[in-house]
């Protein structure tokens, strides 16, 4: 065996594999082809005759390389790391997923193409990402702790938009509904907040940093004050804490905390979301490690009702809203490995939730798009999108039957306890 030639400049990871394209039996090469393809690496030298060939490497990139010029050329990268961060773009049909090999990349999910990307190179971890409410900013938190603010067309970033304040893993981002305040947790525990200026040479200032949790920060939200548009940040923590923040008489390097709530005894919160405007009380939804709902009141931040929450083998990750029109409410979660749907107004009702597998691996976030007709969820180094059918869900809440009888069936041996019917019986006659 002798080496006749070989390409050393790819600079893109190890090559997984290789395929050249057809030759063409019948063709030809002039002699002005001759003299542009290399020379084999041998002491004859003869004209070294091989097609263009691809090339797949473990970094997850597909190269086209010609064989005369020797020019590589990128056709293709994707994810060849763990994916976390994904946003939805509130206006258009865009998606955002960031994932540990620093790779940027914003899809149109309904054309199924790419739109832009932008590569920060190894060592630049993506961990957290979130679109402004009304898609002009595209905020990115990273592994060191560093936040950018980049241009959501051109994935540039902005003019004084980089921060690094923080010096742990950015857990989370979250911009408030006017897109004046961005904050944002890491690992430290720490919340920090950024605000928009009207400063044409910083257009983002830092406010200030509080470590008002003692253990991880599982949920950051931005509401709304009632009956004003003033905006509200809370953080709810795995020490059972709520936390809301005075943004409004924050100043620099002093994020003022307005109020701490213990709002468990036993068990660990693990989610929240605000409830949709069901009620004539506004209300804040929480999931507990123990499979329960609990619906606080938004203002006084008591706990107004608990109920039974999705018991699908693993307590709920993360719950995101459904915005479907007023006469329609629902809200999505995702647990250890599975996605569901849960039909509003809550009730304890156990048929009016549903869940499948979602990934295999477990499952570490989840979107839904402006109009809730698409979920997307990601897990490993997968992202999938899935489409939302609210029918089957009121499918199955009706076979589960009316009435009292889904709650009967939750008894254990139901069926074959006698003095049920009695039961019932003389409730209704004491009615």
């Amino acid at each position: 065996l002798r080496v006749k030639n070989w390409y050393g400049t790819f600079d893109s990871g190890c090559v997984d594999s290789i395929s050249f394209a057809c030759n063409d039996k019948n063709s030809s090469e002039s002699d002005e082809g001759l003299k542009a393809i290399p020379a084999e690496s041998t002491l004859n030298a003869e004209p070294f005759v091989v097609t263009d060939f691809t090339i797949s490497t473990d970094e997850s990139i597909i190269c086209h390389v010609p064989a005369k010029t020797n020019q590589v050329k990128k056709l293709l990268q994707e994810h060849d790391d763990a994916v976390k961060a994904i946003d939805t773009h509130p206006v258009s049909n865009y998606i955002a997923v960031g994932s540990y090999c620093g790779l940027l990349k914003i899809w149109d999910y309904i054309e199924k193409a790419e739109v832009n990307s932008r590569a920060f190179g190894l060592g630049n971890e993506i961990t957290a990402i979130s679109y402004d409410k009304v898609g002009e900013f595209l905020a990115v938190g990273f592994y060191d702790g560093t936040i950018l603010i980049l241009d959501s067309t051109t994935l540039e970033t902005i003019h004084g938009g980089e921060f690094s304040h923080a010096k742990a893993l950015i857990t989370q981002l979250a911009f408030s509904h006017d897109s004046i305040f961005l904050a944002a947790t890491d690992l430290d525990d720490t919340t920090t907040l950024i605000k928009r200026t009207n400063d044409s040479e910083h257009e983002w200032s830092y406010i200030g940093r509080n470590k008002a949790h003692y253990k991880s920060i599982v949920n950051i939200i931005f509401g709304i004050a009632l009956d004003s548009n003033v905006p509200r940040l809370l953080t709810l923590g795995m020490d059972r804490n709520l936390v809301e923040y005075d943004i409004l008489n924050s100043t620099e390097d002093n994020l003022i905390v307005m109020s701490t709530d213990k709002i468990e005894q036993s068990a660990t919160p693990v989610s929240c979301a605000w409830y949709p405007p069901i009620n004539k009380e506004h209300f804040l939804l929480v999931a507990n490690s123990e499979y329960k709902y609990k619906l606080l009141n938004a203002t006084t931040k008591r706990c107004r009702k608990t109920l039974l929450g999705p018991t699908h083998g693993s307590h709920i990750q993360k719950i995101v809203n459904l915005a479907y029109p007023e006469d329609k409410h629902y809200i999505a979660f995702i647990t250890e490995d599975k996605i569901g749907m849960t039909t509003l107004a809550l009730d304890g009702n156990p048929h009016n939730t549903t869940a499948l597998l979602a990934h295999c691996d477990g499952a570490s976030n989840i979107v839904a798009c402006p109009h809730s007709r698409f979920l997307f969820t990601v897990g490993g180094k997968v992202c999938r999108m899935w489409e939302v059918n609210p029918d089957v869900l009121h499918a199955t809440a009706a076979l589960g039957g009316s009435g009292l009888e889904p709650f009967y069936q939750l008894l254990e041996g139901v069926k074959r306890v006698p003095w049920l019917r009695r039961w019932k019986n003389t409730s209704t006659t004491r009615k």
